[in-house]
């Protein structure tokens, strides 16, 4: 059959191994994961928001090549934006300019680097963030929130104790990720399945 897709992407200086924590986790749960790792790992939002946008054509040309391992198994219908930090703002300004193209977006801790516009966005979306992020703090994260339109369904979620590196793996952070991997997935169930 066909299943579900994301793109995933880490943030400033990550590559895509950063995200493995994610991935390997929603691929037990039948998802199709593309994690990548942008041109510049260095660079502003619109490297990742290139990467999202990029990942997801990626998706639909390997869904129809022949002798792809992806051939005929991807849905279309079921495609996701999703990234952490400078990946989450990017995950949510490829959202918007890929409109009714994607069903749903995560943004884990999205970080902008300058203004935006998230009124295009068609997607179920959810925004992260953490009680004790001070890099992309709460009140950042409520601004993208509020600035999503009222039309689409979206989700606010807070993680108490939360800060930015608990999105990383780790001895002292694998408490943290196994907790949003529940999150991050029933997102997927209810809104993707």
């Amino acid at each position: 059959g066909t299943h579900g897709a994301t793109t995933l992407t880490g943030g400033y200086t990550n590559t895509y191994s950063n995200m493995a924590w994610i991935a390997n986790h929603l691929s037990k749960w039948g998802y199709i994961v593309f994690a990548m790792t942008p041109n510049n790992r260095y660079g502003n939002n619109p490297s990742w928001t290139s990467a999202h946008r990029s990942g997801i054509a990626q998706l639909k040309v390997e869904n129809t090549r022949s002798g792809s391992p992806l051939q005929g198994k991807v849905d279309v219908s079921k495609l996701q934006i999703m990234g952490f930090s400078k990946g989450g703002g990017g995950a949510l300004l490829a959202s918007a300019s890929l409109g009714a193209g994607v069903k749903t977006t995560q943004a884990m801790a999205p970080y902008m680097d300058s203004s935006y516009n998230l009124s295009a966005i068609r997607s179920a979306t959810i925004c992260y963030t953490g009680t004790s992020d001070y890099i992309a703090s709460p009140g950042n994260v409520v601004r993208m929130y509020n600035s999503l339109p009222d039309a689409i369904d979206r989700t606010l979620g807070y993680f108490y104790n939360f800060s930015h590196t608990s999105w990383m793996p780790g001895s002292s952070n694998n408490t943290y990720t196994n907790r949003a991997k529940k999150y991050i997935t029933a997102f997927m169930l209810y809104h993707m399945d």
